[in-house]
């Protein structure tokens, strides 16, 4: 896992870019993951919620200012993970509304060959606040600018020079 290895630093920024979650051909980068696999469960409705409890050393990004990169191409557990930052108020997101595919699902056959398929979805995720998600409208950002425009927005409301690599290689 990453996120305990980046946590134990003191860091004064993070910038975290999803702009491309979904590969430019359109289907899903991770698919061919070996790691992905299919999770067996009772049959019907199933809920799973999932909670984080912080710990009492909080680690080198506890008070770090995060800045997520979104665009029209951030895509479901991106668009999970930019919810979750949003909700929580731990992250500015910058850039533009993420793509709004908030509902997981697998592919049925529907035909013995398999030539065709569709898309099922099995389930949706949702902020538990309102039970709202994001299938279809996605998640808005914080400050809103062109996908191409968002690193050089996040890095001057980080308070860094906007030089693209220079000012990247003056926060290391």
């Amino acid at each position: 896992m990453i996120f305990p290895q980046i946590f134990t630093a003191v860091t004064p920024l993070v910038q975290m870019d999803t702009r491309e979650a979904v590969d430019r051909s359109g289907g899903n980068p991770l698919a061919d993951l070996a790691s992905l696999r299919t999770v067996k469960g009772p049959a019907g409705v199933v809920r799973r919620e999932h909670f984080v409890t912080p710990a009492a050393n909080q680690g080198g990004l506890a008070k770090a200012k995060v800045y997520l990169l979104t665009s029209s191409r951030t895509a479901s557990a991106a668009e999970h993970l930019a919810m979750s930052l949003k909700r929580t108020h731990r992250a500015t997101l910058v850039g533009e509304t993420t793509l709004g595919a908030g509902h997981y699902g697998r592919m049925v056959p529907l035909d013995d060959s398999f030539t065709y398929a569709a898309f099922i979805p099995v389930g949706r995720t949702f902020d538990p606040d309102t039970n709202e998600g994001w299938e279809g409208t996605g998640v808005k950002p914080d400050v809103a600018v062109p996908a191409d425009k968002a690193l050089d927005e996040a890095l001057k409301l980080a308070g860094v020079a906007t030089s693209g690599d220079a000012a990247l290689a003056a926060l290391r």
